[in-house]
């Protein structure tokens, strides 16, 4: 998209482009009740701009069928809003992500030294797949794991949402460590 904005020459691909709107926060009620506001705010404005398509969640059945759909058209996950709540900013207990995640092991070849709050403890774990790919951890531990991390030759499960291009997990957080491994399977 920045590319795509950027240009000087405006492409046709600029026809493409949109604003999602997808709530009226500032709006009272429920998420059904703001839509209805985004939706009236909405009549007779640009073509570039259209409201999200929301369904109403028919269980856990179809949260999972709708999850693989948007995960096919390389979509991250869903978002799942209790129906009456108002809007809240940040994280709430009305709100859901939920999204798939894999995991596998890699071994750990270096800690990075924490800043800010994690001052004087792991701020990252070096990390390589047995692939070769090397890369970094730094969420998803707690702070007993942050005081006293794995150490240089540990193998570790990570969970991620996907691999990039170039074979990297994104987005990679700990999970555990995996004394049953054996280092050497990395070398």
């Amino acid at each position: 998209l920045m590319s795509i904005t950027r240009r000087q020459d405006r492409p046709s691909t600029w026809q493409k482009v949109k604003f999602v709107v997808f709530d009226a926060h500032q709006a009272p009620g429920g998420i059904c009740e703001r839509l209805q506001v985004a939706r009236g705010a909405l009549q007779g404005g640009a073509s570039c701009v259209e409201l999200l398509k929301h369904d109403t969640c028919r269980g856990v059945e179809h949260v999972r069928s709708r999850l693989k759909e948007v995960e096919a058209l390389k979509g991250e996950g869903l978002m799942l809003r209790h129906p009456t709540a108002p809007h809240r900013a940040g994280r709430s207990a009305e709100l859901l992500k939920v999204k798939s995640a894999q995991d596998c092991e890699a071994i750990v070849t270096g800690h990075e030294a924490g800043k800010g709050k994690h001052s004087g403890r792991l701020g990252a774990l070096n990390c390589r797949l047995k692939t070769g790919h090397t890369f970094k951890v730094g969420t998803g531990f707690s702070d007993a794991e942050r005081a006293s991390p794995p150490s240089v030759g540990s193998v570790i499960t990570i969970k991620f949402f996907e691999l990039t291009q170039a074979g990297v997990p994104r987005f990679p957080a700990f999970s555990r460590v995996r004394p049953d491994l054996l280092a050497s399977d990395f070398s």
